[in-house]
């Protein structure tokens, strides 16, 4: 029997319980659950709402500096630029929201490649589930949580943060507390009874990407110029 570690998750509206799809198996069996503490925070009424998530900003549109893609440099970069170079050009600051908006970028496009059906062989599959989920954490402990010393957060560049979304960061967080127990750590939770499972949708997951996007954006918006 060939077991794809594969993860996926949903925060069901209208009920006080978490379900995670934590295993599923060659022969189509699925299981994981995780009860929350708190009422769920509900999905969006007719699935993901593609009209909220503004698209990724463009180079001259974002108010806190260029993506520092290699090109971006080309032009004065040295034949063979040293770390120190590289230091001069990149604060640590906007290297850390490089690394935001890379997991955005991932949970975007891994978003659609995760349902069953879409093509990937098996470990590819299992791969690009596990990346998505922990670019969700990554996400939601950088926008939705509070600030741990060790971590960049969100409110190291703008201290007042909060999002005005206030469901979609709840979702967020909710996020977080799946990834954490079920892809990070082999939680207790990981190996429920096999009658307490559900299977996520790929719109519900689409809609993970789409929130992720909506909270980076507005925080982007909020950054000093």
């Amino acid at each position: 029997m060939t077991v794809d570690p594969a993860v996926t998750a949903l925060i069901m509206g209208g009920a006080d319980i978490t379900v995670l799809v934590a295993l599923a198996v060659g022969c189509g069996l699925v299981i994981g659950m995780a009860i929350a503490s708190q009422p769920a925070v509900p999905w969006p009424a007719g699935g993901p709402q593609r009209t909220v998530a503004q698209p990724h900003p463009t180079d001259d549109q974002c108010n806190c500096g260029p993506h520092h893609r290699a090109e971006t440099y080309a032009a004065s970069m040295p034949g063979d630029p040293s770390a120190a170079w590289w230091d001069a050009q990149l604060s640590p600051e906007r290297r850390a929201l490089d690394f935001i908006d890379f997991a955005v970028d991932q949970v975007e496009q891994l978003a659609p490649m995760l349902p069953e059906g879409a093509g990937l062989d098996d470990v590819v599959r299992a791969a690009c589930m596990e990346s998505f989920w922990v670019n969700v954490r990554l996400l939601a402990e950088f926008l939705a949580r509070d600030p741990n010393p060790r971590d960049w957060n969100a409110r190291d560049f703008v201290p007042e943060w909060g999002s005005a979304n206030t469901e979609t960061a709840a979702r967020l967080n909710q996020a977080w507390t799946l990834a954490s127990r079920h892809v990070m750590h082999l939680s207790k939770e990981r190996t429920p009874n096999l009658g307490d499972v559900s299977m996520v949708t790929a719109q519900q997951i689409e809609q993970i990407a789409q929130d992720c996007r909506l909270v980076y954006n507005e925080l982007r918006a909020q950054l000093p110029g």
